[in-house]
């Protein structure tokens, strides 16, 4: 409003101006009246008010009042009083959670603001632990976001769509490379030194240990809805839901469809980075190196080299001017995802069905490295009679990663610490030396002689659930309970070859094969296996039932989860080449394998009674 009013000033002064000099001849002067007239309309004024109950006439506490099209606003008090400073004539737009917002024109009166309750919004149901409850009558803290608003970002990885999307959740990514770009994720801060990850309940089932995975490459189009528990309406998961807990619920069918409803998404789109260093040239290095030698009472290095790239004479092939950044790093790089979805069925049996494909690639140039995944889903629910039905739920997941000895901190490391003066490829195409170590960043990132690290992760969930209504017993009484299988299988196999760098040698005028790697120059090989199973067993008693003005809900459960796995790993070190990738090939010496296991149980014996009085909602 500041701005608008300067602005105001500034054409008032300029148009008296142009009279006085006669530019505007035929223009009238605004009358008095006129001229104070708009000057209250633009001016800021006190602004009161009251916000109530349109039914009961109560004053509503911590209602928004805030100034339409600005970040001007406030919040009731107590008393459902508001003061606000704003022109009169400003449209105020006034919100609470549970009501219709509404539109007001600002007076410079005392204004009662009334607002209706969103039917709607209030029986709406909510996702909470272990069952749902209509939003009204839920009195913890729970956040929801749907999962048509996550699919609309693009990322390939769930979590990075949390930031700014759930309230109290913060997401923090540290890195964009493809199958490791995970956001990690808070729940109102961070409560702990230790492990901050929170609880990852899917579809029910909750898993401690390999959920937030399943979570991160989740199909965005399987996604109903994610809520968030918080504090105590996390309570009910007990001591694992510390760091509180994300709720996720899957798609399923719907009936009374004449024919399946069949989706397609597909995008294609590229990534980039956010932003890179601008690194000094080869001349800016050796000035600046040669002042640091200085002051540390050192000779100089480069001083009879450097101008010789301000006058031209500078030996090329022993002296580059190489831009790091934009040697190992494209402008952007693909990717890409596919989704089919079919949904359909009868009353008696309702089906959901997908199958997702994405593939990614980091940012290098150049580079064979990516990352996959292929996953598939079904959902498939049964009314076998009037009071028992099941369901059967599975899905399945590949990944691959394809990626190179080094992670991206590593590659980035050598590349803000290459030399400028270092050449990546010379100009008849040898590869340049590297810091060290045949380190040449631009070689590392192809990964076409370095070797490899190859990641294979499976993993298929399954969750078999049957509820039984027992009205014969009393109505409102049901019995539920499932069994859930979550398997995952990982192969990694990671290989150092070794690779050919050059040096120019300026005296005789030859380049200079360097066989190298990192490892001491043998080829290296390190394969490993792991398994994991977990089991979970859950059985509820249910009551759910209405009499007159007053509805009961309850519950008593039993939940147990057995978790193990195993590990197995083996390496092999002087190999005669890398075509034979086989820990049989390898030689004995120092030749290594281990193995170990680990194992993890759980019991829960859980709870829930919830009363509401429905004649204060009606």
């Amino acid at each position: 409003m500041k701005t608008f009013q300067s602005t105001s000033r500034c054409k008032h002064i300029l148009m008296a101006g142009m009279l006085a000099w006669g530019v505007l001849p035929g223009l009238a002067v605004p009358g008095t009246n006129d001229a104070a007239a708009l000057a209250v309309t633009q001016q800021n004024v006190t602004l009161k008010g009251t916000v109530v109950d349109k039914k009961t006439g109560e004053p509503i506490i911590g209602a928004n009042v805030v100034v339409k099209g600005t970040t001007n606003g406030v919040i009731t008090d107590l008393d459902g009083n508001y003061i606000l400073q704003a022109p009169v004539g400003s449209v105020l737009e006034i919100s609470y959670i549970g009501y219709q917002s509404v539109e007001v024109s600002a007076t410079a009166r005392p204004q009662t603001i009334q607002l209706g309750e969103d039917t709607e919004v209030l029986e709406e149901v909510v996702v909470v632990g272990y069952g749902v409850q209509k939003k009204a009558t839920v009195t913890g803290a729970v956040a929801t976001v749907k999962g048509s608003d996550l699919k609309t970002t693009g990322n390939a990885n769930i979590t990075n769509t949390f930031a700014g999307k759930i309230p109290g959740v913060v997401a923090t990514n540290r890195s964009g490379e493809p199958g490791n770009d995970a956001s990690k994720i808070y729940i109102r801060g961070m409560g702990t030194l230790g492990d901050t990850n929170p609880l990852v309940v899917i579809d029910g089932v909750a898993d401690p240990n390999n959920g937030l995975s399943n979570l991160e490459r989740m199909n965005p189009n399987d996604i109903e809805s994610i809520n968030v528990l918080k504090d105590a309406s996390a309570a009910i998961y007990g001591s694992q839901a510390a760091n509180g807990v994300i709720l996720v619920t899957t798609k399923r069918g719907s009936s009374g469809n004449d024919k399946p409803m069949v989706n397609y998404n597909g995008s294609v789109s590229l990534t980039q980075n956010t932003r890179v260093p601008d690194l000094m040239n080869a001349y800016e290095y050796m000035t600046y190196s040669d002042e640091i030698r200085k002051y540390k009472g050192e000779a100089p290095l480069y001083e009879n080299i450097k101008e010789g790239y301000l006058d031209g004479t500078i030996d090329r092939l022993q002296y580059a001017d190489t831009d790091w950044m934009d040697a190992v790093f494209r402008d952007v790089a693909p990717q890409t995802r596919h989704s089919l979805s079919i949904n359909g069925g009868t009353d008696k049996v309702r089906y959901y069905v997908s199958g997702d494909y994405s593939y990614q690639e980091p940012m290098y140039e150049n580079t064979e490295f990516n990352y996959n995944t292929f996953q598939v889903r079904s959902n498939i629910d049964a009314q076998v009679s009037k009071n028992l039905k099941i369901g059967v739920d599975l899905d399945g997941r590949k990944e691959r990663r394809n990626m190179g000895i080094y992670d991206a901190y590593k590659i980035f490391w050598e590349t803000t610490n290459a030399y400028p003066y270092l050449y990546d490829y010379y100009p008849n195409g040898l590869p340049g030396p590297g810091i060290n170590q045949g380190n040449n960043p631009a070689i590392l990132v192809s990964g076409k002689d370095t070797g490899y690290d190859k990641v294979d992760d499976y993993f298929v969930n399954s969750k078999f659930t049957f509820e039984l209504k027992m009205p014969w017993i009393t109505e409102g009484l049901s019995l539920s309970g499932y069994g859930a299988f979550n398997f995952h299988f990982r192969n990694e196999k990671y290989l150092i070859d070794t690779w050919d760098t050059y040096r120019y040698d300026a005296n005789t005028k030859d380049y200079i094969k360097q066989t190298t790697n990192p490892e001491g120059g043998t080829i290296k090989l390190t394969q490993s296996h792991e398994n994991s199973l977990s089991r979970t067993l859950h059985l509820k008693l249910n009551y759910d039932r209405t009499f007159g003005d007053h509805h009961v809900s309850a519950f008593v459960a039993y939940e147990q989860n057995k978790y193990d796995g195993e590990v197995f790993e083996a390496f092999r070190n002087y190999f005669l080449n890398s075509k034979l990738d086989y820990l049989s090939f390898g030689g004995d010496k120092e030749k290594t394998n281990s193995g170990s296991g680990y194992v993890s149980v759980r019991q829960n014996f859980f709870g829930r009674l919830n009363y509401t009085l429905l004649k204060f909602r009606k």
